[in-house]
């Protein structure tokens, strides 16, 4: 299993505080994908966990707080896929606990890769054009 992605422009907001909070989490997801191919997936699953949880919800604070500022009429639905995340992460919590955390370490690798992507490419891109547009009106999208 290689690493399961890199991060590329197509990722970026325009907003370097929230490309590099997104480089970090990329960064962590590949650690744990190439943690997982050496089989060593289990050993890391539990600070992998603890350092994402409290990252993507400073990470979300920051997203959170230019919807706010804007008024963004998709929050709502943007802070729900937030809380999927939020809500899988605890789950994965528990169940490192519990379950097999080899599996467990696979099952979060992937979920978050599937996860993060879409909310980047779809989520963050129509936030941040938002946002963009509210504080720079002139500025054409990344």
């Amino acid at each position: 299993m290689g690493v399961p992605f890199e991060w590329s422009s197509r990722y970026e907001t325009g907003f370097e505080t929230i490309d590099n909070q997104h480089k970090e989490i990329v960064g962590r997801i590949n650690a744990l994908f190439e943690a997982i191919s050496s089989g060593k997936g289990s050993a890391v699953l539990g600070d992998t966990l603890t350092f994402l949880i409290a990252h993507i919800q400073e990470h979300f604070n920051e997203e959170e707080r230019y919807m706010a500022e804007i008024k963004y009429v998709r929050r709502e639905e943007h802070r729900r896929d937030h809380e999927r995340l939020n809500t899988f992460l605890r789950g994965s919590t528990a169940r490192a606990k519990v379950d097999n955390p080899n599996l467990c370490a696979l099952a979060l690798a992937a979920f978050l890769r599937e996860w993060l992507l879409e909310h980047v490419l779809v989520e963050d891109r129509q936030l941040f054009e938002n946002v963009r547009i509210s504080k720079f009106p002139s500025k054409k999208s990344v």
